[in-house]
């Protein structure tokens, strides 16, 4: 595998590479801010989430125009309808934040690493956050909003294969899609 974690700051859960070790019967939010091909190559890491942490509610963060194909998804607990054409300003995303901070998320995955989900993810309150590398390395402080960084590379495999890799990486195992 390609994929490496490299672990940023300790949480009080002492959150790190032996993530997948941990037995979560929490609350897990995964934020993918992209378009639909991108979401449906999220579908086979969320199901390996869902075999390594059988009794996490886990909710997904999506574009707003993908939330329905997540809703059909019947372990996925929630799924929110981050809005995609007319993308909130900081005043609204301040709001998303304080929504998901009424959640209580164990652990907040980010698997696209942009800047506004990452926004997202610092927003959320969760204990533990990882991060993807964005192929740009990110903007200056992004390292800064997670415990943990992902580092799968971009382009050289097919998109559900790296965000397999993205939770692979952490240390769950299982059959690669």
């Amino acid at each position: 595998s390609n994929a490496t974690l490299t672990p940023r700051r300790w949480s009080a859960r002492h959150f790190g590479a032996a993530i997948a070790d941990r037995c979560f019967c929490e609350r897990v939010l995964v934020i993918e801010l992209a378009g639909l091909g991108d979401n449906v190559h999220l579908i086979p890491a969320l199901q390996l989430l869902r075999e390594h942490w059988p009794g996490a509610e886990l909710e997904a963060m999506v574009s707003d125009q993908n939330a329905p194909l997540f809703r059909l998804i019947p372990w996925i607990k929630h799924a929110w309808a981050y809005p995609w054409a007319c993308r909130p300003g900081i005043a609204e995303n301040l709001r998303w934040m304080a929504r998901l901070r009424t959640r209580h998320y164990a652990v907040a995955i980010n698997t696209t690493g942009s800047d506004r989900s990452t926004f997202l993810t610092l927003g959320s309150g969760a204990g533990a956050r990882v991060g993807r590398l964005p192929a740009d390395g990110g903007p200056p402080g992004w390292r800064f909003a997670y415990n943990s960084i992902m580092n799968v590379p971009y382009y050289e495999e097919p998109m559900y294969v790296q965000k397999w890799k993205c939770l692979s990486g952490l240390g769950f195992v299982g059959q690669a899609p």
